[in-house]
């Protein structure tokens, strides 16, 4: 999906576990965190990415920018649950 927004365009990608590891299930092996960072680690334009915010997670991103942020994870009008997420950009 692109966006245009003012000048720029932005590229939104889907990214599942199915498409790097094979996973039918569209989990995310911890393999397949490694792999997006080498990905990333090669494009030529900005990057947002946000994962759940553990400690494998940081470590596999280490060499680009973090943020914490903390969200609501919610359904309809439930209250939720209060959660960390990590906020990786380049």
């Amino acid at each position: 999906q692109c966006v245009l927004m003012g000048q720029f365009s932005v590229k939104i990608i889907r990214i599942t576990g199915a498409l790097l590891s094979g996973n039918q299930q569209g989990v995310f092996e911890r393999s397949d965190y490694a792999e997006m960072a080498g990905m990333l680690s090669e494009v030529k334009g900005r990057f947002l990415l946000s994962l759940n915010d553990r400690r494998e997670v940081r470590q596999t991103f280490e060499s680009f920018n973090l943020e914490q942020v903390h969200l609501n994870y919610s359904i309809g009008k439930e209250t939720g649950k209060k959660v960390a997420e990590l906020i990786i950009s380049n």
